[in-house]
């Protein structure tokens, strides 16, 4: 079952708030890139994961993850 829990942008883009929402939700993803965009604009947008929502983030899979979504 996949739920969408909606928090501001900034807060998401702390670690320890990113760390206190996936230990309380049990998130395996948290989307930082485009939150705002679905709010303003009519689309439905599709996304590649590529890192982790955790001290483990990193870009090295962003090319990846963006030509499967793109594919």
């Amino acid at each position: 079952m996949i739920e969408v829990h909606r928090q501001l942008r900034q807060e998401a883009q702390r670690a320890h708030v990113r760390n206190r929402l996936r230990s309380r939700f049990d998130l395996i993803g948290v989307e930082m890139e485009a939150a705002g965009t679905m709010n303003r604009l009519p689309i439905i947008l599709i996304r590649g994961a590529c890192d982790y929502a955790d001290e483990h983030k990193n870009k090295e899979w962003q090319p990846y993850a963006a030509a499967m979504a793109a594919a």
